[in-house]
């Protein structure tokens, strides 16, 4: 990046501390090329990269005033990106545990065999894989969520009855698969 385009983006830096949030845009413009392949080294999705830079947008706004006139712009929103990444992917890896730990306790609990736990697992995802986003979300929420039906309809704004007549539906489409 050449110097007059960093001081420039220095100045959006100053815009958008004095509350100027058109400045963000600005900032976008000039730094999207690099955000998206910084974001490249650390993620393989698109959407990753996309929620990052959102994350590293509002980041810019709380932070815009700690940024120093003699400092190189470019650099410091880098950095500030690179940081934020490393947090969600480190945040990432203890959820990731963690849900592992689960299933782990799951199978000693359940005295699950692991070639017959990977049977079901297998069996439930190609049953999912045939029903539509919203039928698995209605799925998700009735038995894994246990949520009730007024909840439910609730969710998705339709009336209870339609609710329970998808979940029927729903069961009797499980049943033959």
């Amino acid at each position: 990046m050449d110097e007059t385009t960093n001081r420039k983006l220095g100045e959006y830096i100053f815009e958008l501390a004095k509350g100027n949030i058109k400045a963000l845009e600005n900032i976008y413009l000039i730094m999207s090329k690099i955000l998206y392949s910084v974001g490249n080294i650390f993620y393989v999705q698109r959407a990753d990269i996309e929620d990052a830079i959102q994350d590293l947008l509002i980041e810019l706004f709380y932070k815009a005033k700690k940024f120093r006139i003699n400092k190189n712009a470019c650099a410091w929103i880098v950095r500030i990106y690179e940081n934020l990444i490393k947090n969600k992917l480190k945040y990432r890896r203890k959820e990731d545990d963690y849900l592992s730990e689960e299933v782990a306790k799951f199978r000693v609990e359940s005295n699950v065999t692991d070639d017959k736990f990977l049977e079901n697992h297998i069996f439930v995802n190609e049953i999912f894989s045939r029903l539509s986003k919203v039928e698995q979300q209605i799925i998700v929420y009735r038995y894994w969520c246990n949520c009730s039906l007024s909840e439910i309809s609730t969710i998705f704004k339709r009336p209870k009855s339609t609710i329970e007549s998808q979940l029927m539906k729903l069961e009797e489409k499980i049943k033959k698969f």
